[in-house]
């Protein structure tokens, strides 16, 4: 990533965590192996924070939900239409997104903890819901997020891609930064490792490596 992008993510990780009201936290959006990652993992080493990632397409509804159990409620056996008088309830635990983000953000010489929720050009829609609550109001269900805790995401921006499977609620909590790709970031990272007749064919005619 370039030096203008880095600044615009330090940026708003700064500001998310002096709770300034900046609308939310960036997605950064291009093609596979431009170094999202990799550039949120060096911004978190930098500012001190650690990183939890998230892959959409692999988190279950009960890491964002949490898990119930049941409690006893007889104080609603009077209002129980079949006259049973072992009433219970659910409690749902706190979701384990929350509870792994918070503890992190917390940890002892920690600045915060960055929740990068990575591939979202691939949500399923069974979790969407929950993705509203989490980036627009900083919580799941009951439990909200630690002030030290910042959020980001990345997607992929290929033709298979896109913003076609992501709900509008979800694009709206996030800011949009679309970034090109950066030949020499790759290569200085990545294509340098390979064969010498290939990166040096690569050098020659960048274009090949998009």
């Amino acid at each position: 990533m370039n030096k203008t992008v880095n600044a615009i993510l330090e940026t708003n990780i700064k500001g998310q965590l002096s709770g300034a009201d900046i609308g939310g936290g960036i997605c950064i959006a291009g093609k596979p192996g431009i170094g999202k990652t990799q550039t949120m993992y060096a911004l978190a080493e930098e500012l001190g924070m650690e990183v939890l990632q998230v892959s959409i397409p692999e988190v279950s509804t009960e890491e964002l939900s949490g898990i119930p159990d049941f409690i006893d409620a007889h104080h609603m056996d009077k209002y129980s239409t079949t006259g049973t008088t072992s009433s219970m309830a659910t409690k749902w635990s706190v979701p384990q997104i929350i509870e792994t983000a918070n503890r992190l953000a917390t940890k002892e010489e920690s600045n915060g903890c960055i929740l990068f929720i990575d591939d979202l050009h691939r949500v399923n829609m069974a979790v969407a819901p929950y993705l509203y609550g989490l980036l627009g109001e900083r919580k799941l269900g009951s439990f909200k997020l630690d002030p030290k805790v910042v959020l980001m995401a990345a997607m992929n921006d290929s033709d298979e891609a896109g913003f076609s499977g992501i709900d509008s609620p979800i694009k709206d909590r996030l800011g949009i930064l679309p970034v090109p790709f950066d030949f020499e970031y790759w290569f200085q990272n990545f294509g340098r490792g390979l064969h010498f007749y290939i990166a040096s064919f690569l050098k020659s005619h960048s274009s090949y490596a998009q």
